[in-house]
């Protein structure tokens, strides 16, 4: 309310009489500076964040045993059966990939649900919106990681006969605040390769979720917590490489990398990078003189391709070079899982 203030106390200032007994303040200020001020306020009031929540389809994952199942503060997942403003969602059902129309009828859609600050904008870039999809891109791979989630790979005959278009999924954003089957939400389409992956995960019953509980600790953990955002960076790389694999090797690979530099990286150094980190690698997971050896052997040549990719000289990846990106995976996931668990441990301590 500076400007108010600041507005007032000039007008006082400026003029030579006083505010008259009964006088409005609207009639003090004049027409003019009181419509700029009742501006500013309202402006000022809808650039505050609120709180939203934001849901995002899972769909081979069966009916959950109760309607919530709580993983962390804002994190959940939840059934839209019995829930006003998600049955409308469940009960959506678009054209397979093929363009083929589908007509079975979904009566109920398990969701990620996230309570976060943010506005409704029909922005699919918004802070809030990434960020979601973030989350659900390292709540999936940890998770799948950890065995609480299942990847099933689908023919290409399951993928074009299922309900659900990956073309059509998409996260929805309430207000928080907003219940009842009439509650707009703002939709947002996901991206493509997203869309492929999220019909490929699945949950078996009974839901413990444990491991999905300790990713959504880390999820929810606070921004200043470098070393959580690090892994969180880690997970995402990696889980975005294994989404360019089979179609972009070279960029898959360039992934890896900096999900290697993100989880044991400097920040703002790239002097000896590949030493600083094949040491930081060898000395965390080689058992042996004989494995740290292996382990910086092995980094030294990923990086080359890495080079290689960077400087164009490499446009697709020859057999070596893939065995190079599968190493480099296995090599960030085993660090990853180390380093998470380095996390849970200083945490509960």
């Amino acid at each position: 309310m500076r400007i108010f203030n600041d507005s007032l106390s000039r007008k006082i200032t400026d003029t030579e009489t006083s505010p008259k007994e009964g006088q409005t303040l609207w009639d003090f200020l004049g027409t003019e500076e009181g419509e700029a001020i009742a501006k500013y306020i309202a402006d000022y009031i809808e650039s505050i964040p609120y709180d939203i929540e934001i849901y995002i389809p899972l769909p081979e994952i069966p009916k959950l045993s109760s309607a919530e199942i709580k993983l962390a503060d804002g994190i959940s997942l939840v059934n839209s059966a019995g829930d006003p403003k998600l049955e409308p969602l469940a009960r959506q059902t678009p054209s397979s990939e093929l363009g083929i129309g589908v007509t079975n009828e979904v009566s109920n859609r398990v969701f990620l649900k996230q309570r976060m600050a943010g506005f409704l904008t029909t922005n699919p870039d918004a802070i809030h919106a990434r960020l979601a999809v973030s989350n659900l891109k390292t709540m999936i791979h940890y998770g799948t990681m950890l065995g609480d989630f299942k990847r099933k790979f689908k023919s290409f005959r399951e993928i074009a006969s299922r309900v659900y278009s990956a073309e059509k999924l998409s996260a929805t954003c309430f207000d928080a605040i907003s219940f009842g089957s009439s509650t707009q939400g703002v939709h947002y389409p996901l991206a493509y390769q997203l869309c492929r992956t999220l019909p490929t995960v699945s949950m078996q019953a009974p839901f413990h979720c444990d491991e999905l509980k300790n990713i959504a600790l880390l999820i929810s953990s606070n921004s200043k917590d470098l070393d959580a955002a690090r892994i969180k960076s880690a997970i995402k790389w990696d889980f975005d490489s294994s989404l360019d694999e089979l179609e972009n090797p070279a960029l898959s690979l360039l992934q890896i990398c900096i999900g290697l530099e993100a989880l044991l990286g400097d920040l703002g150094s790239q002097e000896g990078v590949t030493r600083t980190l094949s040491d930081r690698y060898a000395y965390l997971l080689g058992q042996n003189t004989e494995e740290r050896n292996d382990i910086k052997n092995n980094f030294k040549e990923l990086y080359e391709t890495r080079s290689n990719i960077v400087h164009g000289k490499y446009v697709e990846l020859n057999d070596d070079a893939k065995q190079l990106l599968h190493w480099g995976r296995q090599l960030l996931g085993r660090a990853i899982l180390k380093e998470f668990d380095a996390w849970l441990l200083d945490k509960s301590n």
